[in-house]
């Protein structure tokens, strides 16, 4: 390839078309591998409440063609053993010349600490 690039998984709950008792719709996990040009740490703190302390973390992926990744606001990823969930759909790096360069996807995964 070229460039420095990290594997990450792509974890999107699809629909199989069937629904269960509640007649809610049945959907699987399917994993896809992207390659990621760039993985970036978000720095952040814990959120407290009034009886627990929420510590949130998460990191930026960036892709660059052709490795770009369409990404649905529900979808999750793994990254370096950590699954987080993207935070909104990604948003295209577009240049002034109208060529898409890549694409960027902020993640974010909270846990439960003792306050």
């Amino acid at each position: 390839m070229g460039v420095p690039v990290e594997a990450v998984t792509r974890v999107r709950m699809v629909d199989t078309g069937e629904v269960d008792r509640g007649g809610k719709p049945v959907k699987t996990r399917v994993e896809s591998t992207h390659y990621a040009y760039g993985v970036a740490p978000v720095v952040t703190g814990d959120v407290q409440g009034a009886e627990n302390v929420v510590s949130e973390t998460g990191c930026t992926l960036y892709f660059r063609p052709p490795n770009v990744v369409d990404v649905l606001p529900e979808d999750r990823f793994v990254v370096r053993g950590v699954e987080y969930l993207a935070d909104g759909p990604d948003a295209l790096w577009v240049h002034p010349d109208e060529v898409t360069r890549g694409c960027v996807v902020k993640l974010t995964r909270g846990e439960y600490v003792d306050g």
